[in-house]
């Protein structure tokens, strides 16, 4: 038995990473939207590439929603069903979406039902390997939000091979207010439902080894073996917090004891919670910008699609690899450090940009540096909020912490469909700086303010 107790949370962890691959299949849309949108003004040619932005906050409504119910509905229905669920939606939902380019039909498809999918799977890996290495909560987190990272590596160059396998650009020019945007025409829009076929079949495959992995806790581990397994987990975690954190051990003891107690409600209005959410909230802009955008703002200077396409999986693959690492560190050094210094590179690359556009390897490099960014602010937020809040009410927090995502997106959404016709993508992203820069107070003021 003491075998299966040390291999069965090795792989439900993995299952984890699986899962949440299949799930950042979501974060491909700065990459196909282009051809979607494409494939859309067929038959409908009114629809912009900034009116397509427009899905992502409807989409989110849902996603960021059921993200907080996530844990409990795994809970009560069990982490295998709900992933199972999951695994059976997503990808029903975007193949269903390649059968008609009604722009409101693939909105209800791709952006609603897939992300509702999503959100009510969110939460689940990242409670189970909590559960399990509860004195690695960092390294865990960076684990399975690698899953999510990692996905673009290999969604991205997918799609863009299958859509436009000549690696033709785009021949299409229409004018948008201030802005020139050029779509497909021709052999790349008729591959688009092929595209989003193949997509779906990948999803599925992934999502259903991932939850097979996920649920063969239940399957192996007798009831009074895992209690008495996560008793000794759970004495180690706290162990280790007194260690790294520095304090006393009664006075720690205390206080998690307190916060327990503590009502959610009363933790929500907390200064701590607002300003890991405020923090996240604006430190998450830039990086969502930079997510969605990074073939907009390469097209500007650099017309090679299949470039483009391989910087942004390139990219997602550096800052999949990178999150285990952050989380070490995070679990060394603690969360001041680790956040001061992935919200410094943010506002140091948004400040860069524009200055190295028109360089193909200074380009590379730079969205490299900006998937470390992302897989910094990735991991320590959540972290932090497990840290401070403890197993039970920490992943609840945590998922309201997500809820700042949707306020990004929609933020993201409003520039895009009134901003960026009328100023331009350089001057949007100067707008962009400005965020990083409020992100980058408010974690000076956590840092100067907040005791550990």
């Amino acid at each position: 038995m003491g075998e299966s107790r040390s291999i069965i949370p090795i792989l439900n962890v993995l299952g984890g990473f699986l899962c949440s691959m299949a799930y950042g299949s979501s974060n491909i849309w700065g990459n196909i939207s282009i051809y979607v949108v494409s494939w859309i003004r067929k038959d409908n040619p009114s629809i912009t590439l900034s009116n397509s932005f427009t899905l992502v906050p409807v989409a989110l409504v849902f996603l960021y929603c059921c993200v907080v119910m996530s844990i409990r509905v795994g809970q009560k229905l069990g982490v295998g069903l709900v992933s199972l669920i999951g695994a059976i939606v997503l990808p029903l939902a975007v193949f269903l979406s390649s059968f008609n380019n009604n722009f409101f039909m693939f909105a209800g498809l791709y952006g609603v039902l897939a992300n509702l999918a999503i959100g009510i799977n969110f939460m689940i890996p990242y409670k189970v390997g909590w559960d399990h290495f509860p004195e690695s909560k960092g390294r865990i987190t960076g684990i399975i939000s690698g899953g999510f990272g990692l996905s673009p590596l290999i969604f991205n160059l997918l799609t863009s091979f299958v859509v436009n396998p000549n690696n033709l650009p785009p021949d299409f020019p229409v004018r948008e207010g201030e802005v020139i945007t050029k779509y497909y025409t021709g052999e790349v829009v008729e591959n688009v439902p092929r595209m989003l076929q193949v997509l779906a079949v990948c999803q599925c495959a992934i999502a259903l080894v991932g939850t097979a992995l996920l649920s063969l806790k239940k399957k192996t581990i007798p009831k009074e073996s895992l209690i008495e397994y996560e008793q000794a987990q759970e004495a180690s975690a706290d162990n280790t917090d007194q260690q790294i954190v520095g304090q006393d051990p009664s006075r720690e003891e205390s206080t998690v004891k307190e916060e327990a107690k503590a009502p959610l409600s009363k933790l929500l209005c907390g200064r701590q919670f607002m300003l890991l959410f405020m923090f996240n909230l604006f430190g998450s802009l830039y990086t969502t910008f930079t997510l969605f955008y990074y073939k907009q703002l390469g097209l500007s200077k650099i017309e090679d699609d299949i470039f483009l396409s391989s910087v942004g999986s390139i990219t997602s693959l550096f800052s999949s690899v990178t999150r285990p690492g952050v989380g070490l560190l995070m679990d060394r050094f603690g969360y001041k450090k680790c956040a001061s210094t992935t919200i410094s590179l943010n506002f140091f690359l948004s400040a860069t940009i524009l200055f190295i556009l028109s360089s193909k390897p200074l380009y590379l490099f730079w969205n490299l540096m900006a998937g470390l960014g992302i897989s910094g602010l990735a991991v320590t937020v959540p972290t932090e909020v497990v840290r401070i809040f403890g197993k039970d009410q920490g992943p609840q927090l945590s998922s309201i912490i997500s809820f700042s995502n949707m306020i990004v997106f929609f933020i993201l959404s409003l520039l895009s469909v009134f901003v960026l016709n009328q100023i331009g993508i350089e001057q949007l992203e100067l707008i962009y700086c400005g965020f990083t820069a409020i992100g980058f107070l408010i974690n000076l003021y956590y840092c100067l303010n907040i005791e550990d």
